[in-house]
């Protein structure tokens, strides 16, 4: 699930960043290895880190970090952003439904 989940965000992460001009995403260098494969019960999270980056985390242990504040951006844009593609997603994972 690990190599669909990052293909996702690095086929829209571009889209979104252009989209709110919040500058280059980078490639897709080795660090984004530390989004896991994820089996059904695990919890995963993200924390948006404003101008520094995403921190990561698994069934509550930390996973580690992604320094790039546009990366971030565009990555909780995705399913974050009211303008998703997803809205109803997103009203699930923000608590509305």
């Amino acid at each position: 699930m690990r190599a669909a989940l990052v293909a996702l965000v690095l086929a829209l992460a571009p889209q979104a960043a252009a989209a709110r001009e919040v500058g280059p995403v980078p490639a897709p260098p080795a660090r984004y290895a530390l989004l896991p494969d994820v089996e059904t019960g695990d919890q995963i999270a993200g924390v948006h880190r404003p101008g520094a980056g995403a921190r990561f985390y698994l069934n509550g242990r930390r996973l580690g970090e992604i320094d790039s504040a546009a990366f971030s951006r565009a990555f909780f844009s995705i399913l974050l952003d009211p303008r998703t593609r997803e809205p109803e997603l997103r009203a699930a994972l923000i608590g509305q439904r």
